[in-house]
């Protein structure tokens, strides 16, 4: 049986979002609970934000920081309520009532489902007082995004009891097959059906028109320099550049606007063992074999600019992931293509991303054909963040992130968020937000960060959205957590930031 576009995005989730995880402040679990982190992340967390940010040092006057293993992920389901959406993540499998289905459809059509996530495995940043600062990560970004019209939708939860299907085959006791009119969720034929299919199939840039998937997983090594270049007594400015290089995992970009397949391509790394149909027997650019080997690489680039004035403020500006990848590996390429038969029921738990199968005919959705590469631009983001500095106890900050084209793993929307942090002793940062856009609804982030021995060993946990605890619809899991961020030595001639002199 063939994969289709809806099955390889939700099987590529299912198996890499247990381990990696990106949102626009990616890993730096120490501004999650602000929102805001354009003018406040420093060292390793600077790079893929704002590489000039490098120039700051750090508020503790360490020569060298170091950090391993630190996470984020936000899972948000605009058509889910809580318990849904956990259901769908822990994989809870009762089974639903027709009309339940009926309200998931109605629910899940034209509503956002996204999962972000970063791991950073390894960071490090250092510190000089003369040639500037430097910084070097290793990590794994994921990204999905999910938007389905009402037929999509209804496919999805009913599958061939749909009305489109208006004919069933069925196979009798005797193992006679029979083909009669479709006759709902309620017909005692039920068992008995085969598939169902449509005696006027349409295309499926018309049925589906409107819906858009996209997924990217990659992992990335990046490099950032940053430089202070012009400091008086009023003003400070740097400027920084960071550049990466990335092996790509995996990439589906399906995109249907205006009754037309804008896009229809995907790759995968052998891990994923993903079943191409008969695409997969001429592939130019198969591989084969096991384990997670890239398909795809390429390089990024950031560039920054940041500003502090007196010693107060702070004004950033970045722009990130210029560059793209180019899948070699695994590629497979799609046309428009009828819409013809349905093997499932639809749905039978709200675990949509195990039960994505539903999605499959004998013919499937579409036809997958082996492509030699697929060049794909990286997700291109303009961002621009201030800092307010108003005392050691109170910091509060705004950002904008504007994404620059609409490429896997790009935010969907601008992003806005404003926060505040309350630190009422050395020890311990207390961080509240609101934020809105990207690939999200509104939200209320909140943190909790501590610094022990003047920063020498610095963790916390925070999450994007304190609301989900809160309320029952919009919901978004997510956190964001770090234990093991350390930093090492002292810089003689004093603090690399005005706003801690």
């Amino acid at each position: 049986m063939k994969l289709t576009f809806h099955q390889t995005s939700f099987l590529v989730f299912t198996c890499l979002s247990t381990s990696i995880y990106a949102q626009t402040e990616r890993a730096a679990f120490t501004e999650t609970g602000r929102g805001a982190a354009n003018a406040f992340v420093t060292d390793y967390h600077a790079l893929g934000i704002n590489p000039a940010n490098l120039a700051f040092g750090n508020e503790y006057n360490k020569q060298l920081t170091i950090g391993f293993g630190q996470l984020s992920f936000s899972n948000y389901g605009e058509g889910f309520t809580k318990s849904q959406l956990w259901d769908a993540i822990s994989g809870a499998d009762a089974e639903l009532t027709f009309r339940e289905k009926l309200e998931a459809a109605e629910n899940f059509e034209n509503t956002v489902l996204s999962l972000d996530a970063t791991v950073l495995a390894f960071g490090m940043a250092i510190n000089t007082q003369k040639a500037g600062n430097f910084s070097f990560s290793i990590g794994s970004r994921f990204s999905f995004f999910s938007k389905f019209n009402n037929t999509a939708s209804s496919h999805l939860w009913r599958g061939f009891t749909d009305p489109y299907f208006d004919q069933w085959i069925v196979s009798g006791p005797d193992g006679i097959r029979d083909t009669i009119a479709n006759q709902g969720i309620n017909s005692s034929e039920l068992e008995n059906v085969i598939l169902g299919y449509s005696s006027d199939p349409q295309l499926a840039s018309d049925l589906y028109d409107g819906s858009v998937l996209r997924a990217m997983a990659y992992t990335e090594y990046s490099f950032g320099y940053g430089k202070t270049l012009f400091e008086n007594d009023d003003i400070t400015i740097n400027a920084g550049a960071g550049i990466k290089y990335l092996q790509g995992l995996y990439i589906l970009n399906v995109a249907i606007e205006e009754n037309e397949v804008i896009s229809a391509f995907t790759a995968s790394t052998p891990a994923l063992d993903i079943d191409y149909g008969s695409g997969a027997n001429n592939n130019p650019s198969a591989v084969t074999g096991s384990g997670f080997k890239p398909v795809g690489s390429g390089f990024g680039f950031d560039l920054g600019l940041s500003v502090e004035l007196s010693n107060q403020f702070r004004v950033a500006a970045s722009i990130t992931d210029i560059g793209s990848i180019t899948f070699d590996g695994n590629v497979y390429s799609s046309a428009d293509t009828l819409v013809y038969d349905y093997e499932s029921t639809g749905l039978e738990s709200y675990n949509v991303f195990a039960e994505f199968d539903v999605f499959a005919g004998d013919k499937g959705l579409f036809q997958w054909d082996g492509l030699q590469e697929q060049k794909v631009n990286l997700p291109t983001q303009f961002r621009l963040g201030m800092g307010y500095f108003h005392s050691d106890q109170f910091r509060f900050g705004l950002d904008v992130n504007l994404p620059m084209n609409d490429e896997p793993g790009n935010i969907d929307r601008m992003a806005f968020a404003a926060g505040v942090d309350y630190i009422p002793i050395p020890l311990i940062r207390f961080s509240a937000g609101i934020g809105a856009g990207d690939n999200y609804g509104f939200r209320v982030p909140f943190g909790l960060n501590f610094m022990v021995g003047e920063g020498a060993w610095e963790f916390g946990v925070a999450t994007r959205d304190i609301l989900f605890f809160l309320r029952d619809d919009r919901p978004n899991i997510s956190a964001a957590v770090g234990f093991l961020r350390f930093r090492f030595g002292t810089l003689e001639q004093g603090s690399q930031s005005r706003m801690f002199e």
